[in-house]
């Protein structure tokens, strides 16, 4: 019977490691929103900021499932990263437009939602770029399982060959 995946938030290390990771992405985004907002003309589109805002979000979203891949099971990996971009997305939705100087509830709060969804997609999408390159490239735990299995049968040689 497989085991499903439990997350033991009482683990100190797993929450730092989650609430390390959403306060990355959070940070991330908030900064590059301040940093677009500061230096961008002011007659330029809104839709700069979000290409730009959410390429570094996609981008640290796959390091982060590069690198998580490499050191946990594959499902758990899913699981983290679903916690880790969940708050983070609810944090962006609220925080984002206050940091780029938006109306928050301008059409009644529809923009935020969309917002937070927006950012779940870009993380879903990053978190599938990463896991599925360190999986193309031999990185994850059970690739590295069955090569190590390949080098130990080569070594020993072939069970079934009849010696002379």
């Amino acid at each position: 019977m497989p085991r499903l995946l439990v997350v033991n938030l009482a683990s100190r290390s797993v929450a730092v490691l989650l609430g390390s990771a959403a306060l990355t992405l959070v940070g991330f985004d908030l900064l590059g929103r301040l940093v677009l907002r500061l230096l961008a003309p002011a007659e330029q589109s809104d839709v700069l900021y979000g290409v730009c805002v959410y390429g570094v979000l996609l981008a640290v979203v796959a390091a982060l499932g590069f690198w998580w891949v490499r050191l946990y099971r594959l499902s758990r990996v899913w699981g983290y990263l679903a916690l880790a971009a969940t708050p983070a997305s609810v944090l962006i939705g609220a925080l984002g437009p206050w940091v780029s100087g938006q109306d928050l509830v301008a059409d009644g709060g529809r923009l935020v939602v969309l917002r937070m969804l927006l950012t779940l997609v870009v993380a879903a999408a990053g978190a599938t770029v990463g896991v599925l390159s360190a999986v193309a490239l031999g990185r994850d735990l059970t690739s590295q399982a069955w090569q190590a299995q390949a080098q130990n049968v080569h070594a020993r040689g072939r069970a079934d060959k009849k010696p002379g």
